[in-house]
């Protein structure tokens, strides 16, 4: 697929996602007002469900959701600093993300995300510059993400779990 294939189909599937987390949303609200145990149970697994299925099959469609689904939040993710921002030091699947394709553009590119765009840089730039696009082109890079972004443990999904490296051990200064 060229550039312009990747980035449409990329919106399409990021479209479905946001589908999906707006019925996280509502399950979400659901599980807050309600006082029924039998309910929260199956709101709970509703929500772990929702969550579970939500998966993200290249680094365009990542960054892309997490532009469009929080830009009208209230932690609206609209420039390449707020993405920063949003996926650093918490050690969650965002900073595991961003840690592997920070990593691999380290290796490959020799260039580092956290200083390749300017932080006021719309987000729009990052998702839809070659150098991330072109991630999609590299088997191998491709097969570890859906390696992680797929992965299951136990019969349970565990996207990323298997995945321990951090920002510092990305951080070509720290090493």
């Amino acid at each position: 697929m060229n550039k312009e294939q990747i980035i449409a189909t990329s919106y399409v599937q990021t479209l479905e996602l946001i589908e999906q987390y707006k019925q996280y949303k509502i399950t979400e609200a659901q599980l807050s007002s309600t006082h029924d145990e039998n309910q929260k149970i199956a709101l709970t697994t509703s929500l772990q469900q929702i969550s579970d299925s939500m998966k993200f099959d290249n680094p365009v469609i990542w960054i892309m959701y997490k532009h469009r689904a929080y830009e009208n939040s209230d932690h609206p993710i609209l420039t390449v600093g707020s993405f920063r921002a949003h996926c650093s030091g918490h050690g969650d699947i965002c900073s595991k993300r961003y840690a592997y394709l920070r990593q691999y553009l380290i290796q490959t590119q020799n260039i580092d995300l956290h200083t390749f765009l300017d932080p006021k840089t719309p987000l729009e730039s990052l998702y839809t510059n070659d150098l991330i696009v072109n991630t999609l082109h590299d088997s191998n890079f491709m097969k570890d993400w859906h390696a992680h972004e797929y992965y299951i443990e136990n019969g349970k999904v565990s996207k990323w779990k298997d995945y321990t490296k951090t920002d510092e051990d990305t951080c070509p200064c720290c090493n």
